[in-house]
């Protein structure tokens, strides 16, 4: 355990801290799983082609191009992310600005554990497109049988990072929301409540839209919550115990294709939600939101793994 003289300056009792947790942050989070051939299948983000692309690939996030102007601008406004990165390296913007770049593009190609493997050395300010990459990999490729567990294991993680020096960023936030929502559907929603995890999950979505108020998938995200909850225990409770409405997470998700039309996740939770909430008086809106995002164009990997869900989803509804 690290001990600390009695009077430390603040700073240098953050970089500390922070240093003492980017010691252990290395480790692999556990089995890769490869991403099916079909899904990488000619993407390309090499060069600038990764800058061109970019409006397109985090239209749900809106996490700005990580260029060394932006870099630099991040450093400086927050000391926790040069705290997090070795002394020598806390001016070399163009060379932080690539190797995000390259973690980035490892993600868009489905590269999930290369792109976690770039963004891991570079501390805080490469949280979110490791914390990213495994959050995805876990959702769609990590057997049903092992995701709880790695979900448990990356909620905690994030919190540890978090509680030792909050990079101030939305898109951790989201981050944190995402994880720990996957973690109480694998764990059964009745369970997650009792343990505390809707509150949770509310309030941090709550904290990223403050920052960002047209997040679109925080949104999508807020509207699965709302829905979750309601078809768990019903509208009159889930309003007075957990501030949750059917009709917030309809208006929720509405906000979010507003803002990003072209977002297939957002289909696909929205149509998910809506039969959670009624199935069988919802079957037709879903069936044309899953049509919907079926014919989307998927601008990465990932959206490639979403649009392959909505078309299982929307062969099951089919078939019955």
């Amino acid at each position: 355990m690290l001990r600390l003289p009695a009077r430390v300056p603040g700073l240098l009792l953050m970089a500390l801290l922070v240093t003492s947790l980017l010691g252990t942050a290395h480790a692999e989070p556990g089995r890769w799983y490869a991403t099916p051939a079909e899904v990488q299948a000619g993407l390309d983000f090499s060069g600038e082609r990764l800058r061109a692309a970019w409006p397109a690939l985090h239209a749900g996030d809106q996490e700005p191009y990580p260029d060394a102007a932006r870099v630099r601008a991040r450093l400086a406004e927050n000391p926790a992310l040069a705290a997090s990165l070795p002394a020598a390296r806390r001016q070399d913007y163009a060379g932080l600005a690539a190797e995000l770049q390259d973690a980035w593009r490892a993600y868009h190609r489905g590269d999930y554990q290369q792109a976690w493997r770039l963004a891991e050395p570079l501390g805080l300010l490469g949280l979110y497109p490791a914390s990213r990459a495994r959050a995805i990999h876990t959702t769609y490729l990590v057997p049903e049988a092992e995701r709880t567990d790695r979900y448990r294991s990356q909620m905690r993680d994030i919190e540890q990072a978090l509680g030792e020096a909050d990079p101030g960023d939305p898109n951790i936030l989201f981050e944190q929301a995402y994880v720990m929502g996957r973690y109480s559907q694998g764990i059964s929603i009745p369970t997650a409540l009792a343990q505390g995890m809707a509150g949770r999950i509310r309030d941090t979505l709550r904290e990223t839209l403050e920052l960002a108020p047209r997040h679109p998938e925080a949104l999508a995200t807020f509207g699965a919550y709302h829905a979750e909850i309601v078809s768990q225990v019903g509208g009159f409770l889930a309003r007075v115990t957990y501030g949750a409405r059917a009709e917030e997470a309809v208006e929720s998700y509405q906000q979010a294709i507003e803002i990003a039309p072209q977002l297939i996740i957002a289909y696909v939770e929205y149509a998910d939600s809506l039969l959670k909430l009624d199935r069988q008086a919802n079957i037709p809106q879903a069936l044309r939101l899953l049509r919907t995002a079926t014919t989307l164009p998927a601008e990465d990997a990932t959206e490639r793994l979403d649009r392959q869900r909505a078309q299982r989803m929307l062969a099951d509804l089919q078939a019955r």
